[in-house]
């Protein structure tokens, strides 16, 4: 008997899948970020190319579960506050449950920027990798912050924001913006 395996098939699917995550390039400081459309926790549709040109953006991926993400909150509302002008915070929550998400927005009082989900629909469903922010940015672990300047490329990547995290930024947008 003869097994034939397609990516119409679920171990086909599957298979691809795998092939796929492990063939994937996580993106490294000097890569261009790829672009992405979500809708925000306003309803909004947002893309990152909708900032390319105009301001410097700060990929925040998070989680609503995540205790080094939370503790992190204070230190990138820092940095909104200082350089909101110049730079697009965009937060990207791998949660789950859209009710804890929300709950966390609000609970932190994270309104203030963009909120999005690292998938287009929270169905649970194997088969949103190739969609998953995720992903497609190499976020294996939370938090992870990335930075992106005007002309869409990757300039920064963080694991924590810190003082010296803290340091660069003020360097980068100080630099870049003249901001005192």
């Amino acid at each position: 008997m003869r097994i034939i395996i397609t990516k119409t098939t679920l171990l086909g699917r599957l298979a691809s899948d795998y092939i796929k995550l492990v063939n994937r390039k996580d993106i490294s400081i000097g890569d261009i970020a790829p672009n992405f459309s979500r809708e925000s926790i306003q309803g909004d549709l947002i893309s990152l190319s909708d900032f390319i040109g105009r301001s410097y953006i700060l990929l925040d991926f998070w989680a609503s579960w995540c205790a080094p993400c939370i503790k992190g909150i204070p230190d990138i509302k820092n940095i909104y506050d200082k350089y909101n002008q110049n730079l697009k915070i965009i937060a990207i929550s791998s949660d789950s449950n859209r009710e804890d998400w929300l709950n966390a927005i609000n609970k932190y009082q994270l309104g203030m920027w963009t909120q999005i989900l690292s998938v287009e629909t929270l169905n649970n469903s194997y088969f949103r990798q190739e969609t998953d922010l995720a992903v497609i940015y190499g976020a294996n672990a939370i938090p992870l912050y990335i930075l992106i300047d005007r002309q869409g490329k990757v300039i920064a990547k963080w694991h924590h924001i810190g003082e010296e995290q803290l340091i660069e930024i003020d360097e980068i947008l100080t630099n870049q913006f003249h901001v005192p």
